[in-house]
């Protein structure tokens, strides 16, 4: 079967015209948004710009998705997931595709996006950021202005993922016109807003330089601004470039007083970055193996050296303070069933063996030396399976 021509479709639509129904509007705007390289005729733009411009969906302070709220109480996360369910939402992503295909739409399409980024709703102003990106490509000026408008009065659009996409894209062309924004986000009362402040100040300083008064004060802050730094300093460490910046960051965290703060320390360590040969790095990997973020989930850094594929001796030091680690300052917990200290004390055992046969193998004495030591330490304090696995060394 041959696709409908656009002109068929357009006759189609033309005979659904009458009063505002909403599911007709949306499937409208729908269906725009997926065929934006079409000739849509002038009388479909000028429609997509009435919908943009007045329909009712959504109505100010109503929400379509988890409507038992009102749009004042609702989370960052909930007005987001109204963008694509109401029509001046939709009808903002459908303009946002026509101008990804076509800049030459922006006169027609301008008087739509211009009542977006001021909608009394804030789901929609969140929304019109879809619109509001690819006029970055022929006028940054004015897609910052039309962007800084829709953050006005309500940090929460601001602190929305399409925000922090489009802070990418304008940073550092325009910093002097958002710098602001980011600055009200970090004081917030709005946790999710001051936390995502956090993470762009962070970001921001990482990458330019910038922010440095407002990193000083989030990395003492309350514990959002706190957990926003930790958070893009755990996922930019593994990045050369960043990574002495981001240690001396997160050595604030790895014992910090907020499980919620050292829970974003989680997973930061990936196979790669395991054998780094850097002084620095490595240290920076016994202080995190001491640590209370380490104690309270050990079984994603284990996991590490059971998937690693690599040579281990190179990783010795730290298999060895992971183990020295099960058999003192944590050895209580290893008791508790009810925990994941057992299973990680499980899977360091046959890592230990595994390191100890390649030393055997390399004719690397003090290193084979030194696991005979740990599994004593382990064998004396019962630890896993180390009488099995030391029958195993022994046969």
């Amino acid at each position: 079967m041959r696709p409908a021509r656009i002109e068929t479709i357009e006759a189609v639509l033309a005979k659904f015209q009458s009063g505002d129904d909403r599911d007709i509007a949306m499937a409208f705007c729908q269906l725009i948004r997926g065929k934006p390289d079409q000739a849509w005729c002038e009388q479909s733009i000028t429609r997509l710009v009435r919908y943009a411009k007045s329909h009712p969906d959504l109505p100010e302070g109503k929400l379509n998705l988890h409507c038992d709220k009102h749009c004042d109480e609702a989370s960052v996360q909930i007005l987001f997931q109204n963008t694509i369910n109401c029509v001046r939402g939709v009808a903002a992503e459908a303009i946002g595709s026509l101008l990804w295909e076509n800049n030459g739409l922006l006169k027609q399409v301008r008087p739509g996006i211009e009542a977006l980024v001021q909608d009394p709703h804030p789901a929609v102003r969140m929304a019109a950021i879809e619109a509001i990106e690819p006029v970055l490509n022929f006028d940054r000026d004015l897609a910052v202005q039309w962007f800084c408008k829709a953050c006005e009065n309500d940090l929460r659009v601001p602190a929305s993922p399409r925000a922090t996409r489009f802070f990418n894209y304008v940073i550092p062309s325009h910093i002097e016109q958002v710098a602001p924004i980011i600055r009200q986000m970090v004081v917030s009362p709005l946790e999710e807003v001051a936390l995502e402040g956090a993470c762009e100040v962070t970001a921001r300083w990482l990458f330019h330089g910038f922010f440095e008064n407002e990193l000083n004060m989030c990395r003492k802050g309350n514990v959002f601004q706190r957990k926003g730094v930790a958070t893009v300093a755990a996922q930019l460490l593994h990045e050369n470039k960043y990574a002495s910046k981001c240690r001396e960051l997160l050595c604030n965290y790895v014992n910090d007083d907020s499980k919620d703060v050292r829970d974003a320390l989680q997973s930061i360590f990936r196979k790669d970055g395991l054998n780094k040969n850097d002084p620095d790095h490595q240290a920076f990997l016994q202080a995190y193996i001491k640590s209370k973020a380490f104690a309270d989930s050990p079984d994603n850094f284990v996991r590490l050296f059971a998937d690693y594929p690599g040579k281990l001796i190179p990783l010795a030091e730290s298999i060895f303070s992971v183990c020295y680690e099960f058999a003192t300052t944590l050895k209580e917990k290893l008791r508790d069933l009810g925990v994941k200290y057992p299973y990680a004390a499980k899977e360091m055992l046959p890592i230990l063996l595994r390191l100890y046969e390649q030393a055997l193998g390399e004719k690397n004495r003090p290193i084979a030396d030194r696991c005979l030591d740990i599994w004593d330490i382990l064998f004396e304090n019962r630890v896993g399976r180390a009488i099995e696995l030391t029958r195993s060394i022994d046969t």
